[in-house]
């Protein structure tokens, strides 16, 4: 599956891409979105129940590929009011570094667990 692949599917859910980023060699792609609770339902596959959050949800989701296994991908839900207070921008900001962070962490450990077998 290609990156233009994962848009599709994810923009269905209102999820878009908002960043591409380099960790570790491994190109990055970061989606964010907004998803109703209409459509939620696309979302089971990330343990999200029908209506789990009435008021819909934010979802980020970061892909990268791994060689030896495939597309590995890391993701967030967020509650529709998540941290009151801020900007929608920098809930945004937030919710991307949180996934950055996250895939970076997963990128070391594959690549360290890699060179103990």
């Amino acid at each position: 599956m290609k990156i233009a692949e994962f848009e599709k599917i994810l923009s269905f859910a209102g999820i878009v891409p908002v960043a591409r980023v380099t960790i570790e060699g491994e190109d990055v792609f970061v989606a964010d979105g907004f998803v109703p609770p209409s459509k939620q339902e696309s979302l089971k596959r990330f343990g999200v129940g029908p209506m789990e959050y009435p008021y819909g949800c934010y979802m980020t989701i970061s892909v990268s590929e791994d060689k030896a296994r495939g597309w590995d991908t890391q993701y967030a839900v967020c509650d529709a009011f998540h941290d009151p207070g801020y900007s929608p921008e920098t809930k945004q900001g937030m919710r991307v570094k949180t996934i950055i962070d996250r895939t970076e962490l997963a990128i070391k450990s594959r690549r360290k667990n890699a060179t103990k077998h």
